[in-house]
């Protein structure tokens, strides 16, 4: 069913009313009467327009309300489905210090409603103390009309874990440049940065020499492997090409190995080289 605006609305129910009107005053102008009765007419048709009432508020108002009220509870739903499955929820934060929070904002903080009070002070003590003054310095940032980039903190949950967020926010300016409000989002970022820091975690005691390499012919990262069997620091080893580091006569070797990666998209499963020790 398509939704009418609210002036479409009263457009309709207007022309309604005024085909009514018309109908019933022609009808009564044409039925005989006797002279200087046309103001009875008058009441009586407004008379029956008043009968007429309930009928064009079942037919007409109703529904459309109906419609429009089931239209926004969907996206309202569909809305907190978007924040809980993406793990983001929404912000307002007022000039005032009042703050508005979305449902999602509640689950991801691990507060509840019937005890949080959303404000700028009851937020900042949910900050894991570490990063309070980066997050009031964002805040301030946003509302001076500078840019709000994206910014990632820990918080406090109430299990005495820490959580990492990371937040975006964007200022509205009245025709007068005052700050109206700043709108943004809060995204629960802590099952990757969990993930990121297990990787880490592998990625620097792992025996094995592990390494990210770029399509520039510069690694991008090594672990500590690297220096120990190789003798060069990691400094060394990043500052330039890892042909440098290849011994010549496999040169051939690599290269077609990488390439056949880079144009195909193939894996490279195994791929044997002798390195160049310090």
């Amino acid at each position: 069913m398509k939704h009418l605006t609210t002036k479409q609305l009263v457009i309709r129910i207007t022309l309604v009313v005024a085909v009514i009107e018309l109908l019933v005053m022609s009808v009564l102008y044409a039925l005989p009467m006797e002279e200087g009765s046309y103001l009875l007419v008058v009441l009586d048709a407004m008379f029956l327009l008043v009968l007429s009432a309930p009928a064009i508020y079942f037919l007409f108002i109703k529904p459309a309300i109906g419609a429009r009220d089931q239209d926004l509870r969907d996206k309202a739903y569909m809305l907190s489905e978007y924040q809980r499955i993406a793990n983001m929820g929404g912000w307002l934060l007022e000039p005032t210090g009042r703050l508005s929070w979305s449902d999602e904002m509640y689950r991801i903080f691990g507060v509840s409603r019937d005890t949080f009070v959303p404000s700028l002070e009851s937020f900042i003590s949910l900050i894991h103390p570490d990063d309070r003054v980066a997050v009031q310095n964002w805040l301030a940032d946003c509302k001076a009309k500078k840019e709000c980039a994206k910014l990632e903190f820990r918080i406090l949950l109430p299990d005495g874990s820490v959580g990492f967020i990371s937040g975006c926010g964007e200022p509205r300016y009245d025709a007068w440049d005052q700050l109206i409000q700043v709108t943004g989002a809060a995204q629960d970022i802590t099952a990757r940065k969990r993930a990121e820091d297990q990787l880490d975690r592998f990625f620097e005691l792992s025996q094995d020499m592990l390494c990210i390499a770029g399509t520039d012919g510069y690694f991008k990262r090594i672990n500590p492997a690297f220096t120990r069997v190789l003798g060069w620091s990691i400094g060394e080893i990043l500052a330039r090409p890892y042909f440098d580091f290849l011994h010549p006569d496999d040169h051939a070797a690599a290269r077609g190995a990488i390439e056949k990666q880079l144009t195909t998209g193939e894996k490279v499963e195994q791929f044997e080289a002798r390195f160049l020790h310090k």
